[in-house]
């Protein structure tokens, strides 16, 4: 696929992500790195990357709001971490 400027379209979801830097793990750290950081954890019952890896899905809000956005933030509401998705 071209585009205008005759750059062309590089699909990122095929490579892997193994030299992103993630910060260093703390609760300070910006919404989109613990967000790729928990989609990057074995999740997957609650929260994963949809299979071409454009975009992701939450597939158990209880199950995320339980067990996995304590993990990441100091809340552990899913509304709350819907808003700061929605801000992003």
């Amino acid at each position: 696929q071209k585009y205008s400027n005759d750059e062309e379209y590089i699909d990122f979801a095929k490579f892997l992500h193994t030299n992103v830097p993630l910060g260093n793990g703390g609760k300070n750290e910006s919404f989109p790195v613990k967000l790729y950081r928990m989609l990057d954890d074995d999740f997957s019952e609650s929260i994963s990357w949809m299979p071409h890896g454009r975009s992701w899905r939450v597939h158990d809000p209880i199950q995320l709001e339980e067990k996995v956005l304590p993990n990441f933030f100091r809340h552990a509401k899913y509304a709350s971490f819907m808003r700061q998705v929605n801000g992003w």
